[in-house]
């Protein structure tokens, strides 16, 4: 799972692959968080990664 931490509440906001890096579809990195509804931009390096624990199950 790819995401970037919510600047406002912290919260994990998952992007989709091709929204990063030389294969992103979008011009802009922008995302809304789920938890607080704060729209933000973001940069690829911000990118975390996460093990998909949901899939490990």
């Amino acid at each position: 799972m790819l995401f970037v931490p919510c600047p406002r509440c912290g919260a994990p906001v998952e992007i989709a692959a091709d929204r990063v890096g030389p294969a992103r579809h979008d011009t802009w990195n922008i995302t809304q968080c789920d938890e607080c509804d704060f729209a933000f931009d973001y940069d690829d390096a911000e990118v975390q990664t996460e093990p998909d624990i949901q899939g490990a199950l």
